[in-house]
């Protein structure tokens, strides 16, 4: 078994540099599919011809958030272009420099971003995952320690356990990196993951995380009060005027993209009492006993600080 695990850790995965930027087979697959059913659902949007002030696409400038946009720009308008014999229509993408990208990629344009992240790594993050480290041991850690003669830690599961993930996304096989680990350390080692994630991007963090989505925000407010105002302008019809009135506006960008946004959005979680999660307040010492009862109440915007000590009934509800 242990040489079995030795072969399987040559997974391409772990080796192959060109593979971290690009998007999976089954992503093009899943966004051409996302514009089929876009255009099923909201066909009366598409019903004027492709124009690339009518309908806008953009995305950061890193491959697989431009090919997600071309990929769904290809299900959304297939039958009605000129291009090949299923009549592709060629679409206008924007992309903007990593690093002057304020709206999908706006971390990499602020440097008290990064800032910010390196205090709360150092004085939160390392520390909570330090807790977690001390109270739980994943399961299959002993075993696979036994197995390999190695003194893994949960360090190492954690990135067997990124690797599981990328290994399914890219190839759609479980049988050998996400075959080593059970439920128990999947479920465990996710909220590990989540610890991190949740102090880096989400209102638990930087206070600047809450402000990062605020240019994306006012954006979309700005596109929308605009449409409303042509909307309202009698003398605009689309198409018999110079003026064209935008249908669509259509962004790629990154996780990251959604956790700045939500922030600012505030997304109303329920209430978990008045000492539990909910409230952003505990600090998973006085609930050894489980979570708190769930309450018809809901809160706006409360976002829990996860702690690396929570007991696992309070992990397996958590609201990240």
């Amino acid at each position: 078994m242990a040489a079995n695990i030795a072969h399987w850790l040559n997974s391409d995965v772990l080796s192959n540099e060109f593979l971290s930027a690009e998007l999976v087979e089954q992503g093009r697959i899943d966004h051409y599919q996302f514009g089929k059913r876009a255009r099923d659902r909201y066909g009366q949007l598409f019903a004027p011809g492709y124009h690339p002030l009518r309908y806008k696409f953009m995305s950061s400038e890193l491959s697989r958030t431009s090919e997600s946009a071309m990929a769904f720009s290809i299900g959304l308008f297939e039958g009605t272009g000129s291009v090949g014999r299923s009549n592709v229509q060629p679409i206008f993408l924007r992309t903007l420099p990593m690093g002057r990208e304020l709206e999908l990629a706006s971390k990499f344009a602020c440097p008290a971003w990064r800032a910010g992240f390196d205090v709360v790594k150092r004085t939160v993050i390392e520390k909570e995952i330090v807790k977690f480290d001390h109270k739980y041991v994943i399961p299959s850690l002993p075993l696979l320690r036994n197995m390999t003669g190695v003194d893994l830690t949960n360090d190492d599961l954690s990135v067997l356990y990124q690797a599981c993930g990328f290994e399914y996304a890219i190839t759609g096989e479980a049988a050998r990196l996400c075959s080593v680990l059970t439920d128990d350390d999947r479920l465990l080692l996710e909220y590990r993951s989540d610890i991190k994630y949740s102090y880096k991007y989400s209102n638990a963090g930087a206070e600047i995380n809450s402000y990062l989505g605020c240019d994306l925000l006012a954006s979309m407010l700005g596109q929308i009060e605009e449409r409303i105002q042509l909307d309202l302008d009698p003398t605009i019809s689309d198409g018999k005027t110079d003026k064209i009135a935008t249908r669509g506006v259509f962004r790629f960008g990154h996780s990251e993209t959604i956790y700045f946004l939500s922030n600012i959005l505030k997304p109303r979680w329920p209430a978990l009492g008045t000492s539990g999660p909910g409230n952003g307040s505990g600090d998973g010492d006085d609930h050894d006993d489980g979570l708190d009862t769930v309450t018809d109440v809901l809160l706006p915007g409360s976002i829990e600080s996860l702690k690396g000590d929570w007991p696992i009934d309070r992990i397996k509800n958590r609201n990240f």
